[in-house]
Order: C-alpha cells, then sequence, then structure tokens
C-alpha cells in the first residue's frame, strides 16, 4: 500500500512539474507576445501607433489634389483614440524643418517639468574672484548685466583696478551643430547656442562672438563704478566644483511653459537648442541629439523613423516621418503637460508662425500647430479641433513646388470629412 502511494505521489510531481513547465512556457510566450506588440520593458507599456481605419474618401481626395506630386509629400491622420484615417507615405523619411522642436519640445517638458527654470550664476571665490556661468538664458540682456555689476561693486576684489572675473563656457567648436551650413551661422536665426548669451546672441544678425560681447557689456557696465575688471575666459570643464566660493547672484530665466511657447509658436531655434541640451545635460549636439533620439524610441517612436541632428530643425541632415510626429503629437496629448504642450503650439491665422501664412474661417474650428520652412521644404502638424473631436495631423512636403493653399485644402478636407471618424 505504501509502494502504491508513493508510485502515486511521484506520478503527481511529475505531472505537476508538466502543467507548471507548460504554464510557465504560455506565461513567457504571453509576455514575449506583449513586448513585441507593447514595447513591453521593465513592466512599462509603451503604445505604439498601429491600429489603421483608412478612409479611402480622404485618402483619395488627398491624391486628387496633390496629383503628380504626391511623391513628394507625406501625410498621416489620427482619431484622437490614435486610430489612423488616412495616410500617404508616412513612413517615408523626409526634412522636417521646424516641426522637429515638436520632438526637442515634447522631450523637454516631460523630463523637466513646466516651471523648471535655466540659471545663471554669479559666486565670488574664496580666492577674492568672481565666476559666471550660465545655462543658456535666451533672455540675458543689458538691465541684467548692468545688476551683475552692481552687486560686484558692492563686493570689490582687493582693489577696484584689478577685479578678475572667469567666464566659463562651452568649447566654440560646440556652440553649433556640425550639420548647420555656415551662411545660416551669420543669420539671426543660426546664432551660436553659448551658455552665456544676451538676447540669444541675435540681433539682426548673429553675434558670433558671444563671450567677446558678453565681456565687452559687462566692462563697459563696470567702469561706471570705475572698475577696470581682468575677465578671463575658461571651459566649463575647468570649472572646479570642490573650491570653496559663495553664490552672490543669481538671474533664473522665464519657468519652462513660457520658453516652450517661444520655441513652438515662435519658431525660435536658440530656445529649442538650449532646452534640448539642458534637458540632455549635455552641451555636445551629437550626444544631445542622441539622448532625444533615444527618448523617442522609449515612448514608442520607430527608430527607423528618426534621424536626429539637432532640436531645432535649422539642420537639413535631420530625417523623421509624419508618422512619427503623430505618434508624438498623440502622446503628449494624453501626457500630464497635454496643457502646457497643446498651448504653446501658433493658432492658424491668429498666433505665432501660423498667424499670417493661414486663414481659416472660424466656423471651420481651429488647429494648434508647428510650422516649418526651409528652402524646398515646408511642413505642418499639430492638432486640428472640431466641435466635437480632435485630429492629429502632420504634413510634410520636400521638393515640391510650394503653395500654402494645398496645406489648408487638406486642413478643410480633414475637417469637414466625418465618415468612418
Amino acid at each position: 500500500m505504501i509502494k502504491k502511494n508513493t508510485i502515486l505521489l511521484a506520478l503527481l510531481f511529475v505531472f505537476s512539474i508538466i502543467l507548471f513547465n507548460r504554464y510557465n512556457g504560455f506565461i513567457l510566450s504571453f509576455k514575449s507576445l506583449l513586448k513585441s506588440q507593447f514595447n513591453l520593458d521593465n513592466n512599462k507599456f509603451t503604445k505604439k501607433i498601429h491600429q489603421k481605419n483608412i478612409c479611402y474618401n480622404l485618402q483619395n481626395q488627398f491624391t486628387s489634389i496633390l496629383g503628380d506630386e504626391l511623391p513628394y509629400w507625406s501625410i498621416t491622420v489620427l482619431n484622437s483614440d490614435s486610430t489612423v484615417i488616412a495616410e500617404l507615405n508616412g513612413n517615408i523619411l523626409r526634412i522636417p524643418a521646424s516641426n522637429q522642436k515638436i520632438f526637442s519640445s515634447a522631450y523637454a517638458l516631460t523630463k523637466k517639468g513646466p516651471y523648471f527654470r535655466l540659471s545663471t550664476d554669479v559666486y565670488k571665490n574664496s580666492n577674492g574672484y568672481y565666476e559666471i556661468l550660465g545655462a543658456g538664458d535666451p533672455d540675458i540682456d543689458l538691465n541684467n548685466i548692468s545688476k551683475i555689476s552692481s552687486v560686484i561693486a558692492k563686493r570689490p576684489f582687493y582693489t577696484k583696478s584689478n577685479t578678475k572675473i572667469i567666464l566659463y563656457e562651452e568649447n566654440k567648436s560646440l556652440w553649433w551643430p556640425k550639420t548647420w551650413s555656415y551662411q545660416d551661422r551669420l543669420e539671426s536665426y543660426g546664432a551660436p547656442i553659448s551658455r552665456l548669451a544676451i538676447t540669444s546672441n541675435a540681433n539682426e544678425y548673429s553675434v558670433t562672438e558671444p563671450l567677446v560681447n558678453f565681456s565687452n557689456y559687462l566692462s563697459l557696465s563696470l567702469y561706471k563704478y570705475k572698475i577696470k575688471p581682468i575677465i578671463e575666459f575658461q571651459q566649463l570643464d575647468k570649472f572646479n566644483r570642490n573650491h570653496k566660493r559663495r553664490l552672490i547672484y543669481n538671474i533664473k530665466s522665464a519657468p519652462l511653459y513660457m520658453l516652450l511657447n517661444l520655441s513652438n509658436s515662435e519658431s525660435h531655434n536658440f530656445i529649442s537648442e538650449v532646452l534640448m541640451r539642458s534637458t540632455a545635460n549635455t552641451w555636445v549636439p551629437k550626444d544631445s541629439s542622441f539622448k532625444l533620439h533615444n527618448w523617442l524610441t522609449s515612448i514608442g517612436v520607430n527608430e527607423k523613423h528618426i534621424d536626429i541632428k539637432d532640436g531645432s530643425g535649422l539642420s537639413r541632415s535631420n530625417q523623421t516621418t509624419t508618422r512619427a510626429l503623430s505618434s508624438v503629437l498623440y502622446y503628449m496629448k494624453n501626457h500630464k503637460y497635454s496643457d502646457y504642450f497643446v498651448s504653446s503650439m501658433s493658432l492658424l491665422g491668429i498666433r505665432g508662425t501660423l498667424r499670417d501664412h493661414y486663414i481659416m474661417p472660424r466656423p471651420l474650428g481651429y488647429f494648434l500647430g508647428k510650422s516649418g520652412t526651409l528652402e524646398g521644404v515646408r511642413s505642418l502638424s499639430g492638432y486640428l479641433y472640431t466641435d466635437n473631436k480632435v485630429r492629429i495631423v502632420s504634413i510634410i512636403q520636400n521638393n515640391a513646388n510650394y503653395d500654402e493653399t494645398i496645406f489648408l485644402e487638406l486642413l478643410r478636407m480633414i475637417y469637414n470629412h466625418d465618415e468612418c471618424i
């Protein structure tokens, strides 16, 4: 009897092992399925835009209006639930121009939060000299320089005749992405991305020597106090963080949500580049672009749909797809900081870069989005609101005859089309 019980227990043990292995195999297979469908990693779900319910009538209207130039256009339209309802060439890589700012601004907002501020710090060293470190605040102006001077004048070095000030800055080779053209670097929109800047290093043209500019204005301001400073430039990596020093003055930038309005609505290149670098915690364009790329893939963007070279879109080496742009727009529409992101966009016909270029009658709802312009490149991506719906739209045109009325007509078609929506 004991032998029979032993055999029975052994059989039950073997059977339980078989069931466990099969069950465990099922769980592993189920996890693999989830990972392949939803990019499950570290118990984190990242929704991908993959569901389609194409409205062919709408898509045929797109094809008709674009005609022979269809190969040069990409269009992706999503419903608010992420369903793709219309798409032409949505997976083809194209130059996005300033639609690139959708990526960099979303990255900064999600990582830093809406109330993050850039900081410019003035220290007095234990050796008696002064150190100034910036973070790329785009709004530092002559009033700020005057205030710095007055603070230094109240705490002079050994004698006013030899007050020493060190300005810390990134290597000049890092001020511009390598893929920015030389001509663009001379224009106001292509000003160098330095940590210490006065009014974003731009006026009518680019301030190509921002440290010299900063130093000259600081010297002139200190001269009012009969101080003749000795100003030196040093690379930021020479800043000894273990050295004894005291913070004597600090300038905080506008909060990030206000900077986003300038980056997206006004398409400010300097701000978008600073935000990408500050968020990535590196001023090396290649490294900060790589970190932006990694963040985009972490939220579900197909890595084959992005080639990131800068944060502003001035580089013609950037490439992306309308599918990638619409995916990020969808992600941000459902993010906890959605209101800050959406409200940072231009309002078609009313505000920002879309104020004068497109006119849409109010009865057709409203469009909050980002435009992009380079020679031979036009892009328009954002949120098209109707009475009770929102549709996510991304349009890129490369190497075709530009006609802004076509962009407007495409928006009209999307707005007016209710079939399958």
